[in-house]
């Protein structure tokens, strides 16, 4: 495993995933990062990657910053049930060791958003 050094990781990460907003609007936020009044939690920030930016090209060289591999699955069987068209898409995000409740508000955002409601 590679030594990291934090505050240059952190640096990079947080410019690369925008994790710090100076500008939020707390009374009508339109990003995630009002849950912490200005920082959106990294977690939070890789899963709207993952889930409704497609895909972590634009953010590769930042997971390399993260400690451990990469692992990018995709269910190629997967097929939608009979009458299921327009079923909602799922993602299920699992802590290891803990989630907080901003967490779970910044999640909840995304999928907000996502569906297009406040």
């Amino acid at each position: 495993m590679k030594k990291q050094e934090s505050k240059h990781t952190f640096s990079s990460l947080r410019k690369s995933l925008r994790l710090v907003d100076e500008n939020v609007d707390e009374m009508d936020p339109n990003d995630m990062s009002y849950v912490y009044s200005g920082y959106a939690p990294i977690s939070a920030r890789l899963v709207e990657h993952a889930t409704v930016k497609q895909g972590w090209g634009p953010i590769d060289e930042a997971l390399k910053l993260l400690p451990g591999p990469v692992v990018d699955e995709t269910n190629a069987d997967a097929r939608p049930r009979s009458g299921s068209r327009d079923a909602p898409a799922v993602c299920l995000v699992v802590f290891i060791g803990g989630v907080t409740f901003t967490e779970i508000s910044a999640l909840r955002f995304i999928e907000r958003k996502s569906n297009g409601t406040k």
